[in-house]
């Protein structure tokens, strides 16, 4: 009887010390990912299908076998008195994390200010132009992710633009006065010159700017106005277009919801599911030096034929066809 209690006694002492120490082993591996937005509230809603891959790859937060460990830094990009880019890249960095999740330019680059070594996953219009890599294989520093092609999207949305327009002479460009509203423009503006379009580039802070540039498109001879991100209203700016009727595009995202004749830009599908595959290489070990970025594989047409109807253009069939999004 001794002999058998003195058994259960030891099997239930090493039994604690196994669940102890695969505890332990368990918390040495969990991963700190530090998710870096300007999205403030909406945040945990926009990264949460992100986070859902990353727990089919063996990531997960929740439940007795979590072994990822994630912290939010956030910022209200539409509030003037809360914290910069750079107060939540120094908040993520000082953190300590084993990588960093974020997506748009802005963030990656006040990332990168701060920290080259530790490994950032991102989504960006263009890695290489930003700086942010060396090539889109084979990206040579502390940043990989998904690569939106902008220059891919421009290049294509200009065809576009000369089969809506093909008379287009020249081509008027509204970006932000930002280092990456300039660049984004320098890029429309290059692929313009390349097919024999003049461009006339106006940057735009609101949308008294941007009232003001298109006033005075018809004096400067220009065909089309071009609408990049900006910090002014799409809304105002399409209406304003519509009166003067004058045809107003958007390259990178769709703007035909706001009113404007036409959108193109481009797109990687299951873009989450993406994001997380790289999330979960780096969070392996890989080194994102050697990590490509991914490209986008497809490319989006949007129409709005009230606002054609309004100018008194007529959207050719052939890119009606090609259209992914046409609004009656």
């Amino acid at each position: 009887m001794f002999e058998l209690r003195r058994r259960r006694f030891l099997a239930a002492t090493f039994g604690m010390a196994a669940f102890w120490q695969a505890l332990s082993v368990a918390g040495a591996k969990a991963k700190r990912l530090a998710i870096v937005s300007v999205v403030g509230d909406e945040t945990a809603e926009l990264f949460a299908p992100v986070l859902g891959a990353l727990a089919s790859r063996g990531y997960r937060r929740d439940g007795r076998d979590a072994n990822l460990v994630v912290t939010f830094f956030t910022r209200d990009a539409g509030r003037l008195d809360g914290p910069t880019n750079d107060d939540v890249a120094r908040a993520a960095v000082e953190s300590a994390p084993d990588a960093i999740l974020t997506i748009s330019t802005q963030t990656t680059a006040a990332l990168r200010q701060r920290t080259r070594s530790i490994p950032i996953v991102t989504s960006v219009g263009d890695p290489v132009g930003s700086g942010f890599a060396e090539s889109i294989a084979r990206p040579g520093g502390n940043i990989t992710g998904l690569s939106q092609g902008f220059e891919f999207g421009v290049a294509k949305g200009i065809e576009a633009i000369r089969a809506l327009v093909p008379d287009l002479r020249r081509l008027a460009i509204f970006h932000s006065p930002g280092p990456v509203g300039v660049q984004s423009a320098r890029a429309v503006a290059q692929v313009a010159e390349a097919v024999r379009i003049s461009p006339h580039r106006i940057p735009v802070i609101d949308d008294g700017d941007a009232r003001r540039g298109l006033e005075g498109l018809r004096r400067a001879g220009v065909n089309v106005g071009c609408w990049l991100i900006s910090g002014a209203d799409p809304h105002a700016a399409a209406e304003h277009a519509i009166r003067l009727r004058i045809p107003l595009v958007s390259i990178g995202g769709d703007m035909t919801d706001a009113g404007m004749l036409a959108s193109f830009y481009t797109s990687i599908p299951n873009l989450p599911d993406r994001l997380a595959a790289i999330t979960a290489r780096v969070l392996n070990g890989e080194n994102p030096a050697t990590v490509p970025f991914e490209l986008p594989s497809e490319f989006n047409i949007f129409l709005n034929l009230r606002t054609a109807r309004a100018i008194g253009l007529t959207i050719p069939a052939e890119l009606r066809v090609r259209a992914n999004g046409v609004l009656e």
